[in-house]
């Protein structure tokens, strides 16, 4: 094998390596769930367990309800039940975490 072809092929193998970490790096860092659909009505609250937002890398921000059932529902978190809902658990997680 002459020396032009060996310095291809090792410019190659680095270019892969180089993409191929990068490529690990974005899954790395990408969000675990978004939304893409909301929930159209409201769910009973005593249906749900708690809640979480969804990251700001994904294209929609989402509330995300856990059923009693540990489903996830997504939901717009511009409805109005929606922010109920939110001030609702908010409020639980500070009384169950306050300690004397």
């Amino acid at each position: 094998m002459s020396s032009r072809h060996l310095l291809v092929l090792v410019g190659t193998l680095v270019v892969l390596g180089i993409v191929s970490l990068s490529e690990g790096f974005n899954i790395a860092n990408s969000p675990k769930k978004c939304c893409f659909e909301f929930i159209t009505k409201p769910i009973p609250r005593g249906r749900l367990t708690g809640y979480y937002t969804t990251s700001s890398q994904c294209p929609n921000q989402a509330v995300l309800f856990t059923t009693r059932k540990n489903r996830e529902i997504c939901a717009n978190p511009e409805e109005m039940w929606v922010l109920k809902y939110m001030k609702y658990f908010d409020g639980l997680s500070r009384k169950t975490s306050i300690r004397f």
